[in-house]
């Protein structure tokens, strides 16, 4: 062995980290963190869906998670700052009355945002 990690040794490392990244994303308290572990957490699953880049249809399905991936991380990003403009925080407890305060246009958008985004 040459001190590398074999292909099973790598997608159980790359799983590994998903996992965590997962585990990151559901404890984050703030908008900021989410967004960062959210990203890590798509990386990663880059990362096994186009783990067989020696064929096309990997490479191709890669592509298309990371771009579709990225579109979601944007409309959750402009979600986020809807929210942070209207209540001036970062912090989820701070979004928990904010419906309240909210006009219907900006309740329609925010919905919709993050509804496409986690689409």
């Amino acid at each position: 062995m040459h001190g590398r990690p074999t292909k099973p040794g790598r997608v159980r490392i790359l799983f590994n980290l998903l996992l965590l990244s997962v585990a990151l994303v559901f404890t984050a308290s703030n908008a900021f963190f989410f967004l960062v572990a959210w990203e890590v957490m798509a990386l990663v699953a880059y990362c096994l869906v186009s783990f067989e880049h020696e064929k096309k249809k990997a490479r191709d399905a890669g592509v298309l998670f990371l771009i579709m991936s990225h579109a979601g991380t944007g409309l959750l990003l402009i979600a986020f700052l809807v929210l942070a403009s209207a209540c001036g925080s970062l912090d989820f407890s701070s979004f928990h009355l904010l419906a309240s305060r909210l006009t219907p246009v900006q309740q329609g958008t925010v919905f919709l945002l993050f509804f496409f985004g986690f689409a």
